[in-house]
C-alpha cells in the first residue's frame, strides 16, 4: 500500500519488493535515523493532495472571474453568397465581411465584480484549508517520527544489554572452567541473557509497530 511504499522510498528500496515473513526473535527492523524527511513524500499524502487540487481550482475560478473585467475584442466573420455588379459586369462570388465589436463586461450592473470577490474569497478559503492539512500532516509525521526515534534508541539500547550480558556470561564460564566460581554464578549469567534478549525481543516488535505508525503518517493513513 501507500504506506509501505513511502518507507520503501525512505530506506532506499525498491518499491513493492517482497518481503520474507519474520518470526518475532528476528523481525527485522531498519537501521535507519533520518534528519529529514522529503518534502515529496508529505506531498503524496491523499488528504494534502486534495486540499492542494482544490486551492488550484478555486484560484484558477477567480483568475478567470478577474479576466472578464477586461473589454474584449469580438470578430464577427460572416459568409455569404452576394450577387456585385457593376457597369457592363456581372459577377458571382462569395463576398465575406468582417464585423468588430467591442464587449465591456465592466459595465454588467457590478455583477463581474461580485463574481470576483466571491472567487477571491473561495480562493483564500481554499488556500487557509490547504495550510491546515499540511501542517496537520507535518504535525502527523513530526509525532510519529519523534516516536519512532525514541523506540530506535531504546532497541539499541537494549541490543547493547544483550551483548554486556553475553560477555558476563562468557566471562562466568572462564572462570567456573578455572575454578574460581561455581555453577551458580553460570545459571545466574544465563538467565541474564536470556532476560536481556526477551526484553530486546519486546522491543524490537514494539519499535516495528512505530515503524507502521511512521509509515501511516507519511502516507495520511488512520493512525
Amino acid at each position: 500500500g501507500e504506506a509501505t511504499h513511502a518507507l520503501d522510498v525512505l530506506v532506499g528500496q525498491t518499491p513493492g519488493a517482497p518481503a520474507a515473513s519474520p518470526t518475532l526473535a528476528s523481525l527485522a527492523v531498519p537501521d535507519w535515523t533520518p534528519t529529514r524527511i522529503p518534502a515529496d513524500l508529505l506531498s503524496e499524502r491523499p488528504d494534502v493532495r486534495a486540499a492542494e487540487a482544490k486551492f488550484a481550482a478555486e484560484t484558477a475560478r477567480w483568475n478567470a472571474a478577474e479576466g472578464e473585467r477586461f473589454p474584449r475584442l469580438v470578430l464577427d466573420l460572416s459568409g455569404g453568397r452576394q450577387r456585385v455588379e457593376s457597369v457592363g459586369t456581372r459577377i458571382t462570388g462569395n463576398i465575406f465581411s468582417l464585423g468588430a465589436g467591442v464587449s465591456l463586461p465592466i459595465f454588467d450592473g457590478g455583477a463581474i465584480r461580485a463574481g470576483i470577490e466571491t472567487g477571491e474569497a473561495r480562493s483564500r478559503a481554499a488556500r487557509a484549508e490547504f495550510e491546515r492539512t499540511l501542517l496537520s500532516a507535518l504535525q502527523d509525521v513530526e509525532n510519529a517520527y519523534l516516536g519512532w526515534h525514541t523506540q530506535h534508541a531504546a532497541l539499541e539500547h537494549q541490543a547493547e544489554g544483550v551483548a554486556v550480558a553475553e560477555r558476563q556470561l562468557d566471562r562466568s564460564r572462564r572462570l567456573f572452567e578455572a575454578g574460581q566460581v561455581d555453577a551458580t554464578v553460570v545459571a545466574e549469567a544465563e538467565a541474564g541473557v536470556l532476560s536481556a534478549q526477551a526484553s530486546l525481543i519486546r522491543t524490537r516488535a514494539e519499535t516495528a509497530m512505530q515503524w507502521g505508525v511512521l509509515a501511516k503518517a507519511l502516507s495520511g493513513s488512520p493512525v
